[in-house]
């Protein structure tokens, strides 16, 4: 009886290392996802729960989709209390490194043309990273729609957007009957 047991003991032992020296069947897919934005493929992870945000301009359109964030750039502008209370990485063009990476994060959005110095380091501490190339109101659309599918909140984004439409629609409807106006937009991120 004892050597049976024994044996009985020693051929689970065999079956289960055989089984744990097996090839995984699990790979990246399982943890990350691959979106698009303006024609590039990002791959980020499925869920992610610390995104740092260097730019106060996506932080609104992620808080817009329902996403959350644990940081924000410095600014001197009015934010929302849930934003204000947010920890400060520098002014946009200017993040302080060592304190975004205290915060370990599982994945850093920026802007392409303001945190592309960044990327080098960001990828040495294997912390992915989406640097938009926003091309202000005209890619409001596909950044809100890549936000939602970013943080799983797609139905949010579609809502989020079809008010935005909406309210661009009034506005072009209560203008269409004037005369044209000379107009020069000046954006300021920071």
């Amino acid at each position: 009886m004892k050597k049976l047991l024994l044996c009985s003991l020693a051929l689970v032992m065999v079956v289960l290392a055989i089984a744990g020296c097996g090839k995984s069947t699990s790979s990246s897919s399982a943890t990350t996802k691959e979106l698009t934005f303006n024609g590039q493929t990002y791959t980020v992870p499925k869920d992610p729960q610390r995104i740092a945000v260097l730019s106060n301009s996506v932080l609104s359109m992620l808080y817009a989709v329902d996403g959350k964030a644990i940081s924000r750039a410095s600014t001197t502008d009015k934010l929302a209390p849930d934003l204000e209370a947010l920890p400060a990485l520098g002014q946009t063009a200017n993040i302080n490194m060592e304190q975004l990476l205290g915060l370990k994060p599982d994945l850093v959005l920026g802007l392409e043309n303001q945190h592309k110095k960044y990327e080098s380091q960001l990828q040495s501490n294997n912390i992915p990273a989406v640097l938009f190339n926003y091309d202000g109101i005209k890619d409001n659309v596909p950044m809100l729609t890549f936000l939602g599918e970013l943080t799983n909140h797609q139905d949010k984004a579609k809502s989020v957007i079809t008010s935005y439409e909406s309210n661009i629609t009034k506005v072009k409807d209560a203008v269409k009957n004037q005369q044209p106006a000379r107009v020069a937009v000046l954006r300021a991120t920071g």
